[in-house]
């Protein structure tokens, strides 16, 4: 016992200084605190440990780790949108946009606009909240229809994209073959 928990030791604390910065720059993003990314890597590892101690085969740390860690965000989220708290100051989003029209030239913000222009109102719903993360029951859930239309919807959008494009690897400007195919992909 007493050697299994000093292999545990030793296979942590490695791991923490091999690991341990990227996991908590990793949790700095997704969270956007520093507060609260330390307390989840100290957790994480804090399981790994105890998991380690009681004899449980982990073949990949690694992964374990940042598999647990994304575990603990999606709890820490559960219990703030549980309690109705704001998961973000509305200045801590601010800080974070950045705007499209920063990303892409007038021209191409066109190019996009007329691209997403095949879309149906619904499908182009479900490809915006799918862009923003969300699964496939929560984007269900928002508009109010079952995951299997969403994934419907999802893969006719995508088949949509992919055929407006098809003709952009070929040199052709994405407004103009949009044009062409708007009128047949709009039903």
């Amino acid at each position: 016992m007493a050697s299994r928990r000093l292999k545990a030791s030793e296979l942590v604390t490695s791991l923490f200084e091999c690991r341990g910065r990227y996991l908590f720059r990793y949790l700095v993003r997704v969270t956007g605190s520093p507060a609260l990314a330390d307390d989840i890597v100290q957790e994480v590892f804090s399981s790994l440990y105890r998991d380690l101690c009681l004899g449980k085969s982990i073949d990949n740390p690694t992964a374990y780790i940042f598999g647990a860690a994304k575990n603990q965000v999606s709890k820490h989220v559960r219990r703030q949108s549980q309690r109705g708290e704001v998961l973000l100051a509305p200045e801590a989003l601010d800080a974070m946009a950045i705007a499209v029209e920063t990303k892409f030239g007038p021209s191409e913000l066109d190019e996009v606009r007329a691209l997403f222009s095949v879309l149906s109102e619904r499908e182009e719903a479900v490809v915006e909240l799918r862009l923003q993360s969300l699964k496939y029951r929560e984007i269900a859930d928002q508009l109010g229809i079952s995951p299997k239309t969403v994934a419907t919807l999802l893969a006719r959008a995508i088949r949509k994209l992919q055929l407006a494009l098809k003709p952009a690897s070929q040199g052709q400007p994405v407004s103009s073959m949009v044009a062409r195919r708007a009128s047949k992909t709009l039903h």
